[in-house]
């Protein structure tokens, strides 16, 4: 079970991992799967619509979560 962050203990922890590692965003995302693209990026694709940062910031969050409870 993950605990919960607050956005700035998510900040922090955000702000420090972008800043040490060579991941992107997407990695980091818990709707990230490794054999396809997210729903965020298909949608993009086909709608030609800008990506729902509110939506990579949920999934980025939910990863530190989940991250945080290993």
């Amino acid at each position: 079970m993950s605990q919960k962050m607050t956005d700035l203990e998510y900040a922090r922890y955000l702000s420090v991992l972008l800043l040490n590692s060579g991941e992107d965003c997407c990695s980091l995302c818990d709707f990230n799967r490794k054999d396809d693209i997210c729903d965020n990026h298909k949608k993009r694709e086909e709608l030609k619509c800008p990506l729902d940062d509110d939506l990579c910031f949920v999934g980025m969050k939910r990863y530190a979560e989940k991250q945080r409870a290993n």
